[in-house]
């Protein structure tokens, strides 16, 4: 996970320096769809490595990823987000990672299906494809 802003945003707002800095923010929240609330963002300490949660609050919320991102690339906000789905704007400058030392790492993504089924070629090929 990655909390990420552009430059532009950072100029105007300044770039947060710890977790209880993000009050002062733009937050861009992510409702999430199966329980309707805020998605919590998760930071690890650096010193003590306890997992830290944070609720932001901010006068936008949305219910994806996409969303978010967009409005994060619009300079609309800081947004906290698997660094996969923005990993061409951070390479390309469009987007700075905030926080780093902070950042959660989690697994990888999962793909669950039934294992008692025939599985189509098609499914077969998809799976083989997110394996990489």
């Amino acid at each position: 996970m990655a909390l990420m802003a552009t430059p532009q945003y950072l100029a105007k707002y300044g770039t947060p320096q710890t977790i209880s800095e993000l009050v002062k923010h733009k937050c861009l929240c992510v409702r999430m769809p199966t329980s309707e609330g805020i998605f919590v963002w998760e930071f690890r300490s650096p010193e003590t490595k306890d997992v830290i949660k944070f609720t932001p609050s901010g006068r936008l919320v949305v219910n994806n990823n996409f969303l978010a991102k967009k409005a994060c690339l619009s300079h609309l906000g800081l947004a906290l987000m698997p660094k996969d789905r923005m990993a061409k704007e951070l390479e390309g400058g469009e987007v700075v990672e905030v926080l780093n030392d902070y950042a959660m790492s989690y697994e990888g993504y999962h793909l669950y299906y039934p294992n008692r089924r025939q599985n189509s070629p098609l499914f077969k090929a998809l799976a083989e494809v997110l394996k990489q």
